[in-house]
């Protein structure tokens, strides 16, 4: 490992013997370390010393964020002497290395704000699986936000790895390839979505099928303390005609740390925390206020597309004046119990499931 330069190693010395919220003036760090004014602008504006010491008061003084005692010599060079991230280049044929097996790329699914979804096999059995890997699009690899992103995909990969329930997608190994964290996941057939495009709006026993089971995931989720926060038809995946959900990537987990997500992070706008014709109100307005009752929401909206191929209006919904299904008042009002404005007063998801259990037993 290269040595920190004189003025990063003066300023780790001194940290060491700090504790977690101390403050130090600007014009102390300026002297610890040697730098002039533009230099430091230049450490804070690439993201170096904010993982030690943050801003405050105007940025005329900084707060300590490690206790010294913790502080090591190895994670100070290593944000110090970072590069900025690349784009990842992967192609058919690509061999990754994960934890537990090798895998060969063979095609792209899709690629999104923050990464590259591929259809791979295992090299040990030629198992079928899906892999996502961190890639995020070109405005997003500033190292402050690249930091983040990585930070909540490695949540979703180790947070994910910990959910066991037939109705949540498996998440099977994970890695790194060029710097850039990956996880295995299995591979669905199909989303609900698909199944939307090619037949069109469901019938009632279909789509009050797929909502249960993917409900049924959803609950466990909840039942961790955690808040999926992206429920549509896009993120419920068909394995051998079970249902269930997908898509960790913006599940608010329960470990999730306030500071992870405050302002001077990642934007809402960078990396839209949902889906937004499926985000209840509450989560429109503030992402990171999403609650069990945004899923619930979210999976009303989901029921009412699975019988109609459509998606009203977010307003129209909160409204309780979207067009009706066509399958009855009692679906109607289901759907509308899921959808209401409040959370609050919204039915339970525990409730939800009991309403489709009594209407597909009264179903011919």
């Amino acid at each position: 490992m290269a040595k920190l330069s004189k003025g990063a190693k003066k300023l780790f010395d001194h940290l060491v013997g700090c504790s977690a919220g101390d403050e130090i003036d600007r014009t102390a760090v300026l002297a610890i370390a040697g730098w002039s004014e533009s230099s430091l602008k230049t450490y804070v504006g690439k993201n170096k010393i904010s993982p030690f010491l943050r801003e405050i008061a105007g940025g005329t003084r900084f707060k300590v964020v490690k206790d010294g005692s913790t502080l090591t010599e190895p994670e100070f060079h290593a944000v110090f002497t970072q590069k900025g991230p690349t784009t990842v280049v992967l192609a058919k044929g690509e061999k990754l290395t994960g934890a537990a097996a090798e895998y060969v790329l063979h095609s792209m699914l899709g690629r999104g704000a923050v990464g590259q979804v591929w259809h791979a096999h295992r090299r040990s059995d030629k198992a079928n699986v899906a892999i996502k890997i961190v890639d995020p699009r070109p405005d997003l690899l500033s190292p402050s936000v690249f930091t983040n992103l990585t930070r909540r995909f490695e949540r979703e990969r180790d947070n994910g790895m910990q959910l066991h329930h037939p109705n949540v997608v498996r998440i099977l190994d994970k890695g790194t390839y060029d710097a850039a964290p990956f996880l295995v996941m299995e591979l669905g057939e199909r989303s609900a979505h698909e199944i939307i495009e090619k037949r069109g709006a469901l019938d009632l026993r279909t789509a009050l099928t797929i909502t249960r089971q993917a409900g049924e995931g959803i609950l466990h989720i909840h039942q961790q303390g955690c808040v999926h926060r992206d429920v549509k038809p896009h993120n419920i995946l068909e394995f051998s005609g079970q249902f269930v959900m997908g898509d960790l990537g913006i599940v608010k987990w329960s470990d999730m740390n306030p500071a992870f997500v405050s302002a001077g992070t990642v934007t809402v706008d960078s990396t839209r925390l949902g889906s937004w014709n499926y985000m209840a109100p509450e989560q429109q307005e503030t992402p990171h206020a999403a609650t069990e009752s945004s899923d619930v929401y979210a999976l009303g909206v989901t029921l009412y597309e699975l019988l109609t191929a459509s998606v009203s209006h977010p307003a129209a919904f909160a409204a309780g004046a979207f067009t009706p299904t066509g399958h009855g008042k009692s679906i109607d009002d289901l759907i509308a119990s899921m959808v209401r404005y409040a959370p609050a007063a919204r039915a339970s998801l525990p409730s939800v499931l009991s309403t489709i259990d009594g209407t597909l037993a009264a179903l011919p």
